[in-house]
């Protein structure tokens, strides 16, 4: 995955800037992209030498060989003809590319880089990048208490506390942290209620609590960002079939569902999922009808929590994809600030 990413970064890595203008943008190349792809490195080494790419594509090549020593280094001599102005934010991004071909790498430089003082280990983006890197039930916990720390810090959200705490979010809701996840989309939303994923988190945070304000801000999203909703109209309309299912309009929410089969394939596990669900339901409700028992009894036992929980993890496998493939698009274009993991 790591050179896949690393790939595309080349190939697609925005506006060509040569690397004595010290742009965060890195100056693509297909052929060394290439060799990368097909775990070529002494070839992509030594092709990016011959071509004098930038210094941190040959760093990144070096810890795709597992030359690491050599990487860290590589990336320290480069910072040092950096302007002390822009120095720590080329530093940051440093840490990221690193960990796009390894975590331990991208850690060890990331100390090296707080070390020698190039970085400020109580700075924003270093406990951003701490943050995206945590997992696991006390991990989060404490990095739910560091997000809510950086956001009580400022007026406005810094991008990389949003795109932490927007990862965070959906790290919270997949390990069944669902109030917790809540709480903090709705600090978020507080401080930025024109955010557009902010606001798509928020709605998804109301599908089963309150389904009827859910499909009132899928309403008002689609009329007042048209743009928006187009863009991300598969993940909406998921959204608004899981507010009909929790209103108990099956039929309406199936509908929906088999129209996303045929125009968003990427979803198809979470679609067949609700649908098959949905089905069951429907199947029991018409044998009730026509064996004319007792319709005021449950149909099916639907537990609140039970029914939250498959539907997070659903949701969020979709957020978590969405969230680090428009991290990546924004790491092309703005000198990937920050890398979700």
């Amino acid at each position: 995955m790591g050179v896949v990413l690393f790939f595309l970064v080349l190939l697609f890595g925005g506006p060509v800037w040569g690397e004595d203008d010290f742009s965060l943008i890195i100056k693509p190349d297909a052929e060394v992209g290439a060799l990368l792809e097909s775990q070529e490195y002494a070839q992509a080494e030594i092709l990016a030498r011959e071509k004098q790419l930038d210094t941190r594509v040959i760093a990144v090549i070096m810890v795709f060989a597992g030359k690491n020593d050599e990487a860290i280094a590589t990336f320290l001599d480069y910072l040092a003809t950096v302007p002390e102005d822009k120095r720590a934010e080329f530093a940051m991004q440093a840490v990221h590319l690193a960990a796009n071909a390894s975590e331990e790498v991208s850690e060890k430089l990331l100390r090296e880089l707080i070390a020698r003082g190039l970085l400020n280990a109580d700075s924003p983006e270093v406990k951003c990048h701490e943050i995206m890197a945590l997992t696991g039930p006390t991990a989060l916990h404490n990095a739910n208490a560091q997000v809510t720390e950086l956001l009580a810090q400022s007026q406005t959200i810094p991008r990389c506390v949003r795109e932490a705490a927007l990862t965070l979010v959906a790290r919270l809701n997949a390990a069944g942290e669902a109030e917790k996840a809540n709480a903090l989309v709705q600090t978020l939303y507080a401080k930025a209620p024109n955010d557009p994923e902010i606001s798509i988190q928020k709605i998804a945070s109301l599908v089963h609590s309150e389904p009827q304000q859910a499909l009132a801000e899928l309403d008002k999203l689609k009329r007042n960002m048209p743009d928006l909703y187009r863009d991300r109209e598969a993940f909406l309309e998921f959204l608004n079939g899981k507010a009909l299912e929790t209103l108990g309009e099956d039929e309406a929410a199936k509908t929906i569902y088999q129209k996303l089969l045929t125009t968003a394939p990427q979803m198809e596990v979470a679609l067949k999922t609700s649908l098959k669900a949905v089905n069951r339901r429907l199947d029991r409700a018409a044998r009730v009808a026509e064996k004319g028992e007792d319709q005021t009894q449950p149909l099916e036992v639907r537990p609140h929590a039970f029914r939250r929980s498959v539907f997070l993890i659903l949701v969020n496998t979709v957020l978590v994809a969405i969230i680090l493939f428009r991290v990546y698009r924004r790491k092309q274009s703005a000198g990937q600030e920050n890398v979700p993991r």
